[in-house]
């Protein structure tokens, strides 16, 4: 209906958060801002608090592009079950194969962090809807964070 009307060659109100269509408001790009100088200072964990419908997805998927070759990222945007579903699910978006045991993929997730940062590169892993993680998996995200050497995280 509005591509139509406003002779859009496209519809910018779909259902998928496309940043092609970003509008940034002052809050918005203050969030965006608060983001990237959290990236770029690599202060661990970054935080974007906000109600339903604000447009958090589609500043998340913004910053994924920005950022696509300077960052190995995972994209998590449902709540795992567990804590190993949580870390399975990350390296497979990471590109990597999961293991059966639990302990080996943490591994494997160490090994890539370590990896990322030899070549350069930041690993950045979001989790929308996080408040709808479990307390286990919450835990493994803070013991993510644990994930740095004495210089950075």
């Amino acid at each position: 209906m509005y591509a139509r009307h406003f002779g859009f060659r496209e519809d910018p109100f779909g259902a998928a958060p496309n940043p092609q269509y970003l509008y940034c408001s002052p809050q918005h790009a203050e969030a965006l801002a608060a983001l990237h100088y959290g990236l770029l200072e690599r202060r661990g964990l970054l935080v974007l608090v906000a109600p339903p419908g604000m447009g958090k997805t589609m500043l998340l998927h913004h910053l994924l592009e920005r950022w696509k070759g300077r960052a190995d990222t995972a994209f998590l945007f449902r709540p795992p079950e567990t804590r190993e579903e949580m870390i399975a699910a990350v390296l497979e978006d990471l590109g990597a194969a999961p293991a059966p045991a639990y302990a080996d993929n943490c591994r494997r997730l160490r090994d890539l962090a370590a990896e990322a940062l030899r070549r350069g590169r930041r690993l950045l892993l979001i989790f929308d809807e996080a408040q709808g993680f479990l307390a286990a998996a919450l835990e493994e995200i803070r013991r993510l964070l644990n994930l740095e050497t004495p210089e950075e995280k």
